[in-house]
């Protein structure tokens, strides 16, 4: 995918993939048992860290694309409009999830010692290694982008499934449809409101994809800021184990 691509010339994975690449060259030569340097160990945990990142990012991408791919299966539950709420709650749920792993990953690269279900934006930002940084105000910046979407990923998470107007609208035609499997007291109409709820229903995913679209480029935006300023760090981090 041209995102992961974009992302893997980063001067941050550049730098980490050829120091763990240099290990992986010793590792042919001397087996299995050549040993990690903690140079090394520290860019494998720093790489790791922030590709979980773009997993998670490529994931919402890809949220994004599948919107409009429902095809229905012989045998199965699931409706167009089932399947949209699908796709838009996960859409919704893994933008939080970013900002978790952006502070897993924050922890890591500044060794702050966090348990990882300690890693709360209060505790890395007021770290004395965090606070005085760039780091600050671009996690600063990143919640602000994320918490627009985290009331709606609680309620999908916890309470209710998601809802909006236009999407509540076409649900109602699949209501109808399956009110009319076993009679159809006039198959022609029935026939015409199955081409409007496409019509509706395609116009509703061509919509909101150019929406989530906008969110996702936004995110990403912003993650490369972030990698910007943090390689700068996890280099100078990184020094002191260069000898050792």
């Amino acid at each position: 995918m041209e995102l992961e691509k974009r992302f893997k010339n980063h001067d941050f994975f550049k730098t980490t993939i050829s120091i763990c690449s240099e290990y992986n060259k010793r590792l042919k030569v001397n087996g299995e048992n050549e040993e990690l340097t903690n140079f090394e160990i520290y860019n494998f945990r720093i790489l790791f860290s922030a590709d979980n990142i773009l997993v998670c990012l490529d994931q919402l991408f890809y949220s994004i694309e599948m919107l409009s791919g429902f095809k229905r299966k012989p045998n199965s539950e699931m409706n167009r409009h089932a399947y949209i709420v699908f796709m838009l709650e996960n859409f919704y749920i893994r933008i939080s999830s970013i900002f978790d792993r952006v502070l897993r990953f924050t922890n890591v690269v500044f060794e702050l010692g966090l348990e990882e279900q300690n890693c709360t934006l209060q505790k890395i930002k007021n770290n004395d290694k965090i606070k005085d940084t760039p780091i600050y105000s671009i996690l600063e910046n990143l919640n602000t982008f994320i918490k627009k979407y985290r009331d709606l990923r609680n309620v999908i998470a916890h309470s209710s499934s998601y809802s909006e107007d236009q999407l509540d609208y076409i649900q109602m035609y699949y209501i109808y449809f399956e009110s009319k499997k076993e009679e159809l007291e006039n198959p022609q109409d029935f026939e015409l409101t199955k081409k409007i709820a496409k019509l509706d229903t395609d116009s509703f995913v061509i919509n909101k994809k150019i929406e989530l679209k906008e969110i996702a480029n936004g995110l990403e935006l912003l993650l490369i800021e972030f990698l910007n300023e943090i390689a700068h760090f996890s280099v100078a981090i990184g020094q002191k184990y260069k000898n050792s």
